[in-house]
């Protein structure tokens, strides 16, 4: 065989064998996307303000015995309508995690494009001091859980479950679509639990003697409690003062039903 066609038969080869080869040295998995993690922590005194917002992932809060916040943030890839020269891509862009402290104040945000379908998907765990005012805990789609606190909180969720436990202080929750869990205990004279979902069902628990007036709505689902409190005659509608009636319980669940039970 002469050089010529020596060469020829090598190329042919070689452009045969490299479509293997990029499918072999394929930069990243496609199905399993690695994460991308943020860990932050600064300074909050006790009775400080926390504000988050997150358009999509997991939002945990919990208190604990130190006078600092500590972020820890966590974003994945996802699905992506697209394709490359390697096939499907599932890809999204990196996010990038804000932390703003200031005056008393903690700020963490999640920026992310304008397309709802590509935002990155972040999910966060922050650690708190336990006497702390959440003030305008907003995400768009994912689950918040907030726990072991005193306070206030002001939550807003548009599509995933709310659970919150062993809280003291006042409650304004705000759920589009999904269910809320919560338990509230030590209710005092001024403060304010106010619960209101669009799709899904609200599960209270409160202790055993507390004091509030109560109004319970489900316009098309039931109420029901474990207090021997008298809904109306369509079960759909609670209204009661307990107590000393100095708190206030408001919760509406638009279409779904609602349960006030005693802690354990």
């Amino acid at each position: 065989m002469s050089l010529k066609k020596m060469g020829l038969v090598v190329l042919a080869g070689a452009l045969t064998a490299l479509p293997s080869c990029i499918m072999l040295d394929f930069p990243w998995d496609i199905e399993s996307p690695v994460p991308s993690q943020f860990r932050k922590v600064v300074d909050l005194e006790p009775g400080g303000t926390v504000q988050v917002e997150n358009a999509a992932g997991d939002v945990e809060i919990r208190g604990w015995d130190e006078n600092r916040v500590e972020i820890s943030a966590e974003a994945e890839g996802g699905p992506f309508s697209g394709w490359s020269w390697f096939g499907r891509s599932s890809m999204r862009p990196e996010p990038k995690v804000t932390v703003d402290a200031a005056s008393a104040t903690v700020t963490i945000s999640t920026a992310g494009p304008r397309d709802r379908d590509i935002r990155p998907v972040v999910h966060y765990r922050i650690s708190v001091p336990r006497s702390v005012k959440l003030k305008d805990i907003e995400v768009g789609r994912g689950d918040v859980v907030v726990g072991d606190l005193y306070g206030e909180l002001k939550v807003s969720l548009r599509e995933g479950d709310l659970t919150i436990e062993n809280f003291s202080g006042s409650v304004e929750a705000s759920v589009g679509e999904g269910m809320v869990e919560a338990e509230v205990l030590d209710l005092r004279a001024g403060d304010q639990v106010v619960i209101e979902v669009e799709e899904g069902d609200i599960d209270l628990s409160l202790e055993k003697g507390f004091g509030a007036k109560l109004v319970a709505e489900a316009p098309q689902g039931a109420v029901g409690d474990d207090f021997g409190l008298k809904a109306d005659a369509e079960g759909r509608k609670l209204s009661a003062v307990i107590g000393d009636g100095r708190a206030a319980v408001s919760l509406k669940a638009r279409d779904g039903d609602i349960r006030i039970k005693k802690t354990d």
